[in-house]
Protein backbone atom coordinates (compact mmCIF):
# COMPACT_ATOMS: atom_id res chain seq x y z
CA UNK A 1 0.00 0.00 0.00
CA UNK A 2 1.71 3.26 -0.98
CA UNK A 3 -0.80 6.39 -0.08
CA UNK A 4 -0.20 9.71 -1.07
CA UNK A 5 -1.78 11.79 1.85
CA UNK A 6 -1.72 15.68 0.26
CA UNK A 7 -2.42 18.53 2.90
CA UNK A 8 -3.50 16.29 6.04
CA UNK A 9 -2.67 17.00 9.61
CA UNK A 10 0.47 14.90 10.65
CA UNK A 11 -0.84 13.67 13.61
CA UNK A 12 -3.64 11.96 11.85
CA UNK A 13 -1.61 10.96 9.26
CA UNK A 14 0.72 9.34 11.40
CA UNK A 15 -1.94 7.42 13.92
CA UNK A 16 -3.25 5.90 10.65
CA UNK A 17 -0.06 5.07 9.30
CA UNK A 18 0.91 3.01 12.92
CA UNK A 19 -2.96 1.21 12.99
CA UNK A 20 -2.38 -0.68 9.49
CA UNK A 21 1.55 -0.87 9.86
CA UNK A 22 3.05 1.26 7.30
CA UNK A 23 5.42 4.04 7.66
CA UNK A 24 5.36 8.26 6.73
CA UNK A 25 7.45 9.66 4.84
CA UNK A 26 7.96 12.93 3.33
CA UNK A 27 10.06 11.99 -0.35
CA UNK A 28 8.80 10.64 -3.41
CA UNK A 29 11.62 8.33 -3.94
CA UNK A 30 9.87 6.39 -0.60
CA UNK A 31 7.45 4.89 -3.07
CA UNK A 32 9.56 2.76 -3.72
CA UNK A 33 8.80 0.81 -0.61
CA UNK A 34 5.93 -0.89 0.25
CA UNK A 35 3.47 0.07 3.24
CA UNK A 36 4.05 3.69 3.34
CA UNK A 37 2.23 6.69 3.44
CA UNK A 38 3.99 10.25 1.77
CA UNK A 39 3.08 13.13 3.88
CA UNK A 40 2.76 16.37 1.55
CA UNK A 41 2.38 19.68 3.24
CA UNK A 42 0.31 22.36 1.45
CA UNK A 43 2.38 23.65 -1.84
CA UNK A 44 2.49 27.38 -0.69
CA UNK A 45 3.15 28.82 -4.55
CA UNK A 46 2.34 28.22 -8.25
CA UNK A 47 5.55 26.71 -8.74
CA UNK A 48 5.38 24.11 -5.74
CA UNK A 49 1.64 22.86 -7.16
CA UNK A 50 2.90 22.21 -10.58
CA UNK A 51 6.55 20.50 -9.67
CA UNK A 52 3.70 18.57 -7.26
CA UNK A 53 1.64 17.61 -9.86
CA UNK A 54 4.91 16.08 -11.93
CA UNK A 55 6.13 14.74 -9.34
CA UNK A 56 2.35 12.67 -8.88
CA UNK A 57 2.36 12.03 -12.84
CA UNK A 58 5.98 10.89 -12.51
CA UNK A 59 5.04 8.43 -10.02
CA UNK A 60 1.80 7.41 -10.63
CA UNK A 61 1.99 3.47 -11.09
CA UNK A 62 3.10 3.18 -7.69
CA UNK A 63 0.53 5.20 -6.13
CA UNK A 64 -1.91 3.24 -4.82
CA UNK A 65 -4.22 6.22 -3.47
CA UNK A 66 -3.72 9.99 -3.16
CA UNK A 67 -6.41 11.78 -0.06
CA UNK A 68 -6.14 15.44 -0.55
CA UNK A 69 -8.14 17.61 1.79
CA UNK A 70 -10.42 19.28 -0.07
CA UNK A 71 -9.06 23.09 -0.58
CA UNK A 72 -7.57 25.49 -3.11
CA UNK A 73 -4.90 23.18 -5.13
CA UNK A 74 -7.91 20.41 -5.18
CA UNK A 75 -8.14 20.15 -8.76
CA UNK A 76 -4.82 20.53 -9.74
CA UNK A 77 -4.02 17.02 -7.53
CA UNK A 78 -7.29 15.80 -8.73
CA UNK A 79 -6.40 16.24 -12.72
CA UNK A 80 -2.73 14.38 -11.27
CA UNK A 81 -4.36 11.36 -10.22
CA UNK A 82 -5.79 8.69 -11.72
CA UNK A 83 -9.78 7.75 -11.45
CA UNK A 84 -10.58 5.31 -9.01
CA UNK A 85 -7.40 6.82 -6.73
CA UNK A 86 -8.27 10.03 -5.78
CA UNK A 87 -9.86 10.65 -2.37
CA UNK A 88 -11.13 13.80 -0.97
CA UNK A 89 -11.82 14.87 3.19
CA UNK A 90 -13.61 17.88 4.13
CA UNK A 91 -11.43 20.59 5.26
CA UNK A 92 -11.67 20.20 9.21
CA UNK A 93 -9.74 22.22 12.06
CA UNK A 94 -10.74 18.26 14.15
CA UNK A 95 -7.89 15.71 14.06
CA UNK A 96 -10.29 12.96 15.30
CA UNK A 97 -13.16 13.80 12.03
CA UNK A 98 -9.79 13.61 9.46
CA UNK A 99 -8.60 10.33 11.19
CA UNK A 100 -11.90 8.77 10.53
CA UNK A 101 -12.21 10.03 7.40
CA UNK A 102 -8.69 8.62 6.62
CA UNK A 103 -9.02 5.41 8.46
CA UNK A 104 -12.23 4.59 6.37
CA UNK A 105 -10.24 4.94 3.30
CA UNK A 106 -7.62 3.57 4.19
CA UNK A 107 -9.80 0.43 5.52
CA UNK A 108 -11.92 0.37 1.98
CA UNK A 109 -8.40 -0.11 0.04
CA UNK A 110 -7.09 -2.64 2.02
CA UNK A 111 -10.25 -4.85 2.03
CA UNK A 112 -11.00 -4.41 5.56
CA UNK A 113 -14.85 -2.76 4.72
CA UNK A 114 -16.89 -1.97 1.81
CA UNK A 115 -17.04 1.49 0.83
CA UNK A 116 -20.57 1.69 1.02
CA UNK A 117 -20.91 0.01 4.60
CA UNK A 118 -22.76 2.12 7.25
CA UNK A 119 -24.92 4.16 4.33
CA UNK A 120 -28.47 3.22 5.07
CA UNK A 121 -30.28 2.66 1.88
CA UNK A 122 -33.69 4.57 1.48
Amino acid sequence: MRIVAYGLGESAVRSVAGRCGAQVCRNFDDLEREQVVLLLPQPQSPEERLACSARLAEYEARIDAVVVAANGAFSEVHYSTQPGKFFSLLPTDDEADAEYELTRIVDALLGRIRPHEGIEEE
